[in-house]
């Protein structure tokens, strides 16, 4: 069948079978349409359905085209451990560096013994205005994970990492929630075939839920934050964001009710969660900036747009939910009409 340019909808034995080329066509209208498809995909199951028919043949396809990309990504990944460890210094590198450096020293006017009159003193006055530096700190050298860099290699392709918060941060991300893509309680779930590349699971999402309740139950800790708290407070009401109690979808119709995204300063999708709450809460957001940080080096600075950053940032504060090393290394920002 497959030298003839078709599909078996079933590993032995198959009953029917999908022209190739309209497969890969299908998959090019599933990738560039909207919410249209949804409805051709439910008007060709029932069409075939009544027929007696049952489509299966999709899934298959999708299960080797998910092979073959992991294939491709694992060659390249490997290509490129090569390519660093063949930029790594040698030992007759590092050897050949100190022998520079120490004739360097030993060739400098002021190391050797010079009697005479015009001998060259050092100078023992400091300048008078010292030379600009472009960072308040050095930066230290480390690598993001292979995922982030392949999803946008401008935003974590580099390899300096440690830029202050004061001084801008070293990455720059933005999540937001959006309630406009829903998920239909009666449409069910179709079979699994794959591990989601981008979605984070609802067992991770739910585990910083249940961090967020037992952390608020105990004394909120003492915070001097820059904004004074009754600021915060008059956001947290006037911010349906804000409010993860709002209904915002009907969810006797829908199980999933809104995605939350986290992407990239260039506007590409880093991450995403399910909401399957009335409202907005914290768990999404915090979910997402903690999976985040795990693909990140141990110096690395994130600056996070969010509408509702100031009271994320003082939930933060007030209560142990992420870890320090996390925290420490945060700052969330607002727009300028907030």
């Amino acid at each position: 069948l497959l030298h003839h340019g078709l599909f078996p909808t079933a590993p032995s034995q198959p009953r029917m079978a999908v022209s190739i080329e309209l497969l890969a066509f299908y998959r090019a209208l599933f990738e560039r349409s909207c919410d249209a498809i949804n409805a051709l995909a439910a008007a060709l199951n029932s069409h075939y359905t009544r027929r007696g028919f049952r489509m299966t043949g999709r899934e298959w396809y999708d299960v080797l085209q998910v092979e073959v990309e992991h294939h491709i990504q694992s060659v390249l990944e490997q290509c490129r451990q090569r390519i660093s460890e063949a930029r790594l210094p040698t030992h007759h590198d590092a050897v050949s560096d100190d022998a520079l450096k120490t004739f360097n020293q030993t060739s400098t006017p002021n190391s050797r013994s010079d009697t005479s009159q015009n001998a060259v003193e050092p100078i023992s006055q400091p300048l008078s205005q010292p030379l600009s530096q472009p960072f308040s700190q050095p930066l230290s050298q480390g690598s993001c994970a292979t995922l982030l860099v392949q999803r946008c290699p401008a935003c974590f392709g580099g390899n300096s990492f440690g830029r202050s918060l004061v001084d801008g941060g070293d990455i720059h991300v933005a999540t937001d929630g959006n309630f406009h893509h829903r998920h239909r309680r009666s449409a069910g779930d179709c079979p699994s075939f794959y591990e989601p590349a981008y979605f984070l699971s609802k067992v991770q999402v739910d585990l910083v839920g249940n961090r967020i309740e037992k952390a608020r139950k105990r004394q909120p800790r003492k915070q001097k934050g820059l904004v004074p708290d009754e600021a915060i407070d008059q956001c947290e009401t006037s911010y349906e964001a804000a409010d993860g109690k709002k209904q915002k979808t009907a969810m006797d119709s829908f199980d999933d009710t809104g995605v939350m995204a986290l992407i990239c300063r260039h506007d590409i999708p880093l991450f995403f969660a399910n909401i399957d709450s009335p409202g907005e809460q914290q768990k999404y957001s915090l979910s997402l900036i903690e999976h985040l940080f795990s693909f990140l080096p141990s110096d690395a600075n994130v600056v996070i747009l969010y509408d509702v950053g100031c009271v994320l940032s003082r939930s933060l504060s007030q209560y142990a939910i992420l870890d320090d090393q996390i925290t420490s290394r945060l700052r969330f920002t607002t727009t300028a009409m907030h």
